[in-house]
C-alpha cells in the first residue's frame, strides 16, 4: 500500500537572528515551488538583529490558502539553533507550538 500524501505539507523553521532562518526557509519555498507546488510563506521575528527568535513558515502543496501553520498541522520541524528547542512547552511535545499531525498509511 502506498502512503497518503497530504495535500499540504507544513515544514517550520526555527532559530535565532543570523543562523539562517529566513535564508534556509527561503531556498526550501523556492524548490518546492520550482518542483510544480503552490507555496505560501509567513515569518515571525521577534529581536532578530539581536539574536532573538526567528521563525519561518512553509506551507506547500497543491492547495495552500493560508501562509500561516495552524496548531496540530506541522509536518516537520527544522531547528537551526539548539537553544530554541524547549521540550517542555507545547505539551512537551516539540517547540515552538509545531506538533506534529498524526500520520496515516492507507
Amino acid at each position: 500500500m502506498q502512503p497518503i500524501i497530504p495535500p499540504i505539507i507544513n515544514v517550520r523553521f526555527a532559530g535565532l537572528g543570523g543562523t539562517g532562518v529566513i535564508k534556509a526557509s527561503d531556498i526550501f519555498a523556492d524548490v518546492a515551488f520550482r518542483l510544480g507546488n503552490i507555496v505560501k510563506k509567513a515569518e515571525v521575528y521577534g529581536m532578530s538583529q539581536r539574536g532573538g527568535s526567528v521563525q519561518s513558515d512553509v506551507r506547500f502543496g497543491t492547495a495552500v490558502h493560508s501562509p500561516m501553520i495552524t496548531e496540530g498541522e506541522c509536518d516537520f520541524l527544522v531547528v537551526l539553533e539548539q537553544s530554541q528547542v524547549d521540550v517542555g512547552r507545547g505539551g512537551g511535545e516539540t517547540p515552538l507550538d509545531c506538533r506534529p499531525r498524526s500520520t496515516k498509511t492507507g
